[in-house]
């Protein structure tokens, strides 16, 4: 079970392992490559992108495996973890219903 700490509104968050993040991320890519090869194909996405959105969450996956090396734990109330959980959101936001 994940520790929790309070965040700035006094809410609990749970604090997750690094490894648990980039296995998510990972989830995702795996997810996305599939759902966006069919969107593709039936034009709901471009191409272009597609690859786009591909290369952020590969990049957000590469800046959490950095923090590997430095850190066990990651905390998803610091500025730097919500800007890459950020990236993820707001594609994530974009998908048709038969993805989600």
């Amino acid at each position: 079970m994940p520790d929790h700490r309070e965040n700035r509104v006094g809410l609990t968050a749970p604090t997750r392992s690094l490894e648990e993040a980039v296995s998510e991320v990972e989830r995702e890519l795996a997810v996305r490559r599939r759902c966006y090869q069919r969107w593709c194909d039936d034009g709901k996405l471009s191409v272009v992108d597609a690859r786009d959105r591909l290369e952020r969450l590969a990049a957000a996956r590469d800046y959490l495996r950095g923090q590997l090396e430095s850190s066990e734990t990651v905390h998803f109330d610091t500025p730097s973890t919500q800007a890459v959980l950020a990236t993820v959101a707001v594609s994530a936001r974009h998908a048709p219903p038969e993805c989600v």
